[in-house]
């Protein structure tokens, strides 16, 4: 975004961010992080991206920041058993 800013070619208040998968959870972080985005697409970002932790069905938080799968997430995750301190939405409201 930074390069964009500076290209009298680009409209900076214009760029948009997409993602899949992991990078479906890149871009949600991004948007709530940085406002100089206008709009993002979000697609399939799944556990750990853009779906609900506090429910009792589906995949659990717990199996998300298992051993095996630990590269998903850092290290805090795994310190939360049951239930995330906040909810994914909240990261949406931020976008």
């Amino acid at each position: 975004m930074d390069y964009f800013e500076t290209d009298k070619d680009v409209d900076a208040k214009q760029v948009g961010l997409e993602g899949h998968s992991r990078f479906g959870k890149t871009a949600l972080v991004t948007m709530a992080y940085d406002p100089r985005f206008a709009v993002g697409y979000i697609s399939s970002s799944g556990t750990g991206g853009a779906k609900l932790y506090r429910h009792v069905f589906g995949e659990q938080l717990e199996n998300l920041a298992a051993t095996g799968e630990y590269h998903w997430l850092d290290g805090t995750f795994s310190s939360m058993p049951g239930r995330s301190p906040q909810e994914t939405c909240l990261w949406i409201a931020m976008s």
